[in-house]
């Protein structure tokens, strides 16, 4: 079944009063922030999510026994974990979380891992719990997951998955693919910390910097139109035409950047789950990855 990639507040409240609501969809709050945020999610949940929806939590839905803190979970893991929200394979699932700096943060990680593990019928809500508050739609408190289990099938999409020696042999390759880099210009560039203090900032040879955040309408804190987001890439320099994958920190923002070229081109692009963490720790002589800057013969900085 196809579905919107990005839905309306207005249209998640006409379909919450339809009679077949609860049979036909899944409502999930995904909300997950840096751990330097210090925020409890599940408390957060409890004190209000929209009506309805259960707790999906990141930081339980990964391989717990990785190096790196997001790296996706097995197959296994995430059917079971999925079936305890009450999701079935029948279900359209429709995701949201509570970022009040961009409408939407963590949504497009729980986006990526359902497509990679085969389920295409789900949706994100524009603009999030904040959106939602705003509007003075209904919310509620208290725990509430504890919804009948299902059983939900996976079936995984190694094509939406990239790991470090995809990333190593396509640095090294005369025809490399574009490479999409999510953080921000100042991590990137080596100008800005990263956010563990043991990872120095800089960038994957070859790499664009092409910031999630670049994809959002900052003043309503939505995503832009589909002719935004396709003309900010343009200004980034990212032929959505070409073959690329996608990278970020730890693999949360890059599935934003993800998320937005699927909704505005309809092209689903791989992710790079270590991303920048697992280059830097597992890349020997990591720091000759460090940026380095010159003035070229036009007089323009450039990056390497």
């Amino acid at each position: 079944m196809s579905v919107e990639p990005l839905v309306t507040t207005s249209w998640l409240n006409e379909q919450m009063k339809s009679k077949d609501w609860k049979e036909k969809f899944c409502l999930l709050d995904t909300t997950w922030d840096l751990p330097s945020s210090k925020r409890n999610f599940v408390e957060e949940y409890n004190q209000c999510h929209i009506p309805g929806a259960q707790y999906f939590s990141l930081s339980e839905c990964r391989n717990k026994e990785a190096s790196l803190p997001n790296t996706i979970p097995t197959q296994e893991h995430f059917e079971k974990y999925v079936s305890s929200l009450g999701v079935s394979n029948d279900h359209h699932v429709i995701l949201y979380d509570n970022s009040e700096r961009f409408g939407l943060f963590s949504a497009p990680r729980t986006f990526w891992l359902f497509h990679v593990f085969g389920h295409g019928n789900v949706s994100i809500v524009d603009g999030g719990l904040p959106k939602w508050k705003k509007e003075e739609l209904p919310t509620e408190s208290g725990d509430q997951n504890s919804c009948q289990v299902t059983e939900f099938k996976a079936t995984y999409h190694p094509e939406l998955f990239r790991d470090l020696a995809f990333a190593k042999n396509n640095m090294e390759s005369e025809q490399a693919i574009q490479v999409a880099d999510a953080r921000p210009e100042g991590r990137f560039r080596g100008v800005q910390p990263e956010p563990r203090p043991d990872i120095p900032s800089g960038h994957i040879p070859k790499s664009l910097c092409v910031p999630f955040f670049g994809c959002f309408d900052r003043q309503k804190n939505v995503m832009l139109s589909k002719e935004g987001v396709n003309e900010y890439l343009k200004v980034q320099k990212l032929d959505v035409n070409k073959d690329l994958f996608v990278s970020c920190g730890s693999g949360v923002t890059a599935c934003v950047l993800a998320f937005a070229i699927y909704y505005a081109t309809n092209k689903k692009v791989p992710v790079f789950d270590g991303s920048w963490f697992d280059w830097q720790l597992n890349t020997p002589n990591n720091e000759t990855w460090q940026i380095r800057e010159e003035i070229n013969n036009e007089g323009n900085l450039i990056t390497f």
